[in-house]
């Protein structure tokens, strides 16, 4: 197999899926920190006073909404992925895996785009850098990873079953107050904190927020955690899209 021609068309779908993003809008990429502040706000509002144990609430909340923003609109991106390039999969001999490979890259650019600004606005509310906010870097990665291999698994289901795309749109706001996003675990009581486990993505949130808000180290378990369902993640998913390829063109 030639990697470099995917290569180069991963590259330019990516680019392409960039800038029809902002095509168009005269704020650009303003728009896209709209929704993560509209909920900062409401947050911030209603919950400020609400959580004396967290030395700086707002920037707590902020730094959990900004590493969360990037899981829902990754995942719909990449369950649609395949539908909505249905013509070109039927016209032209492009491995399925480009678009949704493409889609990955397109999000993390657009994420790290949007950091700028968030990292001023953080700034503003007392964040100063520190060594261990570097693990965001690593620690997205391993995010998108096993946000890719969740994606091909309902991409693939979504070819055959479009409702998946519509279930999963529903149940992300339910998501989104299963994970600790914008509360911190403590307050769940004891007996139903270990359920929070079962959530995926509270063991990405939590040493990541940890580490860009609280300046702590992402300890050798969440490490380990992180790394295991971000490649259980990948492997599953390419195996269950690898098996349910061949059928795409048909449902398409």
């Amino acid at each position: 197999m030639q990697y470099g021609p995917h290569l180069i068309q991963i590259w330019r779908l990516a680019r392409k899926y960039l800038l029809v993003r902002y095509k168009n809008s005269v704020l650009g990429i303003f728009w896209s920190l709209l929704n993560p502040l509209i909920l900062f706000l409401i947050f911030s509002f209603i919950f400020g006073q609400a959580f004396p144990n967290v030395p700086n609430y707002r920037l707590f909340a902020l730094s959990g909404i900004l590493l969360w923003n990037f899981f829902p609109g990754t995942t719909l991106q990449l369950i649609q992925v395949w539908p909505d390039n249905a013509p070109l999969l039927r016209s032209y001999p492009i491995h399925p895996l480009v678009f949704s490979l493409a889609a990955l890259v397109s999000s993390l650019s657009h994420f790290f785009l949007i950091l700028i600004p968030f990292t001023l606005l953080m700034a503003s509310l007392g964040w100063s850098p520190a060594l261990p906010a570097l693990a965001l870097l690593p620690g997205i990665f391993l995010l998108a990873l096993f946000t890719l291999g969740l994606g091909l698994f309902l991409g693939a289901l979504n070819v055959f079953f479009r409702d998946v795309a519509l279930l999963w749109n529903t149940l992300i706001p339910a998501l989104f107050y299963f994970t600790p996003v914008v509360y911190p675990p403590e307050l769940v009581p004891a007996h139903l904190r270990s359920v929070l486990w079962f959530n995926p993505l509270a063991w990405f949130i939590l040493p990541l927020r940890g580490a860009l808000a609280e300046g702590q180290w992402p300890t050798q378990d969440q490490w380990t955690g992180m790394v295991v369902l971000a490649l259980g993640s990948c492997f599953a998913g390419s195996l269950f899209f690898t098996r349910l390829r061949r059928y795409f063109i048909a449902f398409l």
